[in-house]
């Protein structure tokens, strides 16, 4: 009697507790988010809109940015350089390539490794990602307005949200 009295405590307490949330990290909420929204796949073609040359000569004075993006089989490839007084000062390579019908946003910073952006938002001439999990930048994100090509750039840093834009002409 007293064993059966016990089970039964034992199984009443079980049945009363509540049961703890895992907590989630914000950048797998993003993917889980991303996995549950139905969509047709998206095709690099709909980021055409990105090739071309590009240059910005006025959002950092003294310096002019080139941007150069081009379609290459499967993947869009961007190269960047900063040019002071006449010197590429900093260069990297961007590539965004369709993986599970998204696009994902490759950087690789001065020669190293590529990190990985997954797709936040796209629309017809806007697209922007997002790696929280990454020191700097967190979010990159294109959009083109009339015959100009937009890049924000969003850290987060100890200080607080660190953001700059760069506003791109086209090189005809």
């Amino acid at each position: 009697m007293i064993y059966t009295g016990l089970i039964f405590l034992f199984l009443s307490l079980i049945s009363c507790q509540e049961e703890v949330e895992k907590e989630i990290h914000p950048f797998d909420k993003v993917a889980q988010q991303q996995e549950k929204e139905e969509s047709a796949p998206i095709v690099l073609e709909e980021l055409n809109w990105l090739e071309g040359q590009w240059i910005d000569s006025l959002s950092f004075p003294g310096q002019t940015i080139v941007e150069q993006w081009s379609l290459k089989e499967d993947t869009l490839i961007g190269k960047r350089g900063t040019i002071k007084k006449n010197e590429t000062v900093y260069s990297q390579i961007s590539k965004i390539v369709i993986a599970k019908g998204k696009p994902v946003y490759l950087l690789e910073p001065n020669g190293s490794a590529f990190v990985s952006f997954r797709l936040k938002e796209i629309s017809k001439e806007m697209v922007s990602f997002i790696n929280i999990a990454n020191a700097s930048p967190q979010e990159i994100s294109y959009s083109k307005v009339n015959e100009r090509l937009e890049l924000n750039v969003v850290s987060l840093t100890p200080a607080g949200k660190r953001a700059f834009k760069n506003v791109f002409l086209s090189v005809k």
